[in-house]
This record gives structure tokens, sequence and C-alpha cells, in this order.
């Protein structure tokens, strides 16, 4: 017995320089793990909406340089005096008329075209901030998966080395029916654990693998923690400061329609007569008298979108700042806990090796040792999942902060 617990402080060993990752001298990760980023970004839904941001600004900027705000309506018109026996009396009349583009009108429209693309490109650095984010979630909710049923296989793997043992001392009369039954008992409960974890990590790898279409975790996803970047270059306040800029820009284009542009008609008229033909050019400008509360409508409900663009800034502020504070705490409880859990370690495994001693010589029960070996591997999987919510915690706050991903 004395050489299984030998086994079980090499294994300890192994396991813990397995699962300890140490911090890196800046934020950058491996470079297959920074190459996910853009698989995953595809990935995500609002992707399909660049190439559509993209036309539309450039519709506004076409807009902007047309010096008609509508279309050209073209007028045809005939009159006669058939109906009173006159067939001879005949009027044609052609002409075009269009509503003309006032230039406080075409710099509005080309002022929403370059927030339309200053949208595109926020959007974009958005995304991409988003897809590190969903890769950081993703990674590290794998990399736990991996280590409890890593712990959990071990677990058993010990379980049922210790049924063997058992059965042996059995055998040779130093063991009872009792204490062989206790470790069966034992060996079926964490064979339904390791069972569990397997499920558990196969979900993970699913999801891994649907987001980056690859199965295999890069060894490397450790971060060091950086420090916050500005807001205003963060880049999810850069996205709700370009959404601001596109409601003022269509607050400016609502303000610029309510102008008076003038319509202006061009046409000719042709009389015909017994006696003679005649032509005439006509030219008219309509002008508008202002008096249109739709226009005032839609001002209105720009300003109410513009309102809401600011309100959300201001929310996500907010938000910002008791995330922030929470994930710190996070981390810094995870921090304090390692040491408390070497520790605990460390005394679990000197209980293993008192209680494992004193069953050989037959001073403790079965029941005793079980326990023993219960809590040392407790501890040993306390603490190597403790390491990987601290690397997650610490990937956390450098999402938190703005930063993405970047290779060696």
């Amino acid at each position: 017995m004395q050489k299984s617990f030998r086994f079980y402080r090499l294994f300890a060993y192994l396991f813990a320089a397995a699962l300890s990752h140490s911090a890196l001298a800046d934020s950058r990760v491996s470079e297959d793990y920074a190459k996910l980023v853009n698989t995953v970004q595809q990935a995500l839904p609002q992707q399909a909406q660049q190439a559509a941001w993209q036309d539309l600004a450039k519709q506004y900027e076409q807009q902007g340089q047309r010096w008609s705000g509508e279309d050209v309506d073209v007028h045809l018109k005939h009159e006669n005096d058939l109906l009173f026996g006159n067939e001879q009396m005949r009027n044609y009349e052609i002409g075009a008329q269009a509503l003309l583009q006032l230039p406080a009108q075409q710099q509005a429209w080309q002022g929403l075209a370059q927030s339309t693309s200053a949208l595109s490109g926020a959007q974009q650095g958005y995304l991409q901030w988003q897809a590190v984010g969903k890769l950081r979630s993703i990674s590290w909710q794998l990399r736990r998966a991996e280590v409890e049923q890593q712990a959990a296989a071990v677990a058993h793997q010990q379980a049922q080395s210790l049924l063997e043992k058992v059965a042996l001392r059995k055998r040779a009369g130093e063991a009872t029916e009792l204490d062989f039954l206790m470790a069966q008992v034992q060996v079926m409960n964490l064979a339904a654990q390791s069972q569990a974890a397997e499920k558990r990590l196969d979900g993970a790898r699913q999801q891994y693998q649907r987001w980056t279409q690859s199965t295999a975790l890069p060894a490397q996803i450790d971060e060091a923690l950086l420090a916050p970047l500005a807001l205003p270059q963060h880049p999810h306040m850069i996205w709700l400061r370009a959404q601001q800029q596109m409601a003022q820009a269509k607050l400016g284009q609502a303000k610029a329609n309510q102008k008076m542009a003038p319509t202006v008609y061009l046409g000719v008229i042709h009389d015909q007569a017994p006696s003679a033909d005649h032509s005439t050019m006509v030219a008219q400008i309509i002008l508008p008298l202002g008096v249109n509360q739709k226009g005032q409508i839609g001002i209105a409900e720009e300003q109410s979108n513009l309102t809401a663009t600011q309100v959300d800034v201001s929310q996500w502020q907010l938000q910002w700042q008791q995330e922030r504070a929470d994930a710190v705490q996070q981390q810094a409880t995870l921090q304090q806990q390692q040491t408390l859990l070497q520790q605990s370690l460390s005394l679990s495994e000197q209980k293993l090796a008192m209680v494992q001693k004193a069953y050989e010589l037959g001073a403790m029960t079965i029941e005793s040792l079980l326990r023993a070996q219960q809590d040392f591997l407790g501890a040993q999987q306390q603490l190597a999942l403790n390491k990987v919510d601290l690397g997650a915690a610490i990937a956390t706050l450098n999402q938190l902060y703005g930063h993405v991903l970047s290779a060696n």
C-alpha cells in the first residue's frame, strides 16, 4: 500500500503540472488560438450586416450628389373639343417636373453616408471583440470540462486500484467482506461520475467545434492581465458612439428636409386650330409654404432616437463599471483561494498517508481510507479547477477591458 501512496504523490505532481498554466509575459496567445477569432467572427449573425452597411453608405453618397431630391415626373396632356363638335381644336402638353435638392440637403445625405461608413467600421471592430469574447468563453468552458473529466477518470482509476488491493487483502484474510463491498460501491459511484463528466466534456467540445470548426483546444490560451483601455477606445463604446453619430446624421437630414426646396416644371404646350398652330414653352417653380407638420414629426422622432443612443451610452458605462467590479472581485477571490487550496491539498496528502498506514496496520477501517482518498482527490481537483477558473477570470477581465487576442 505504501507503493500505492507514492503513486498518489507522483500523480498529484504530474496532474498539477499539467493543469498549471503560468502567466505570460504579455497578452499574446498562440497563433493557432488567435487564428480562431476570424472563424468565430464569420459565424456571428451580425456579420451579414457588413455588406448591407457598405451598400447603404454608397446609396446615401449617390443621393448626396444628385440635383433632384426625388424622381423626375413626366407629364403628358391632351385636350380637344370633340365633345362639342369642333374636332380641329386640339391641345397637347408634355413636360417634366422635379423636386430640387438644396445644398444643405445634399450635405445632409453626404453626412449620412459618412456616418454609415463609420458605423460599418465600428461594427467590424465591435464584432471582432465579440468574437474574441465568444472564443474566450467556449475555450475556457472546454478547458474546465477537460479538467473535470480528467479528475473524474483518475478518481475512478484509483478507486479501481484500491478495490483490487482490497480483494488481495480479502483473500489473504486481512480484509473483510464489508471492506470489499464498500470498495465496490465506491468504484460504481465514481464510474457514474466519470461518465457524467465525459458527457459534459462532449457537450463543451461540440459547442467549441460548432464555433471554431476545430476539435482540439490550443495549448496556450492563458493571458496576462492587462490594464483597461480608456473607455473612448473600447470597441463597445466606439460602436455605441458610431450609432449615436448615425442618429445625429439622421436628425440633420430630417431638419434639412424641412427646408423649402422648390419644385421645377419645364414643358411645351402645342395648340392646334384651323387657322394656325401655336407652341408655347412653360417654366414653372412651385414653392412650399412650410406648413406641413409631418416634417416636424420626423424631426421629433429622430431626436427621440438620438436621445435613446445617448441613454445607451450612459447605461453601458454603468453596466461596465459594475461588471468590472464584479470581475475584479472574482479574480481576487480565486487568487486568495488558490493559497488555501494548496494548503488543503498538502494536509489532505498527509492525512491520506497516515490513514493508509493505519489501515495497513488494522487501526483504521476501509471507510476511513475511502474518505481520506476522496478528500485528497477532491482537494486536488479543486486546486486544478481553481487554476482554470483563475485563467478564465483573467480572460474575462481582459475582455471587459476591451482587449482582443493577438498571436505571438
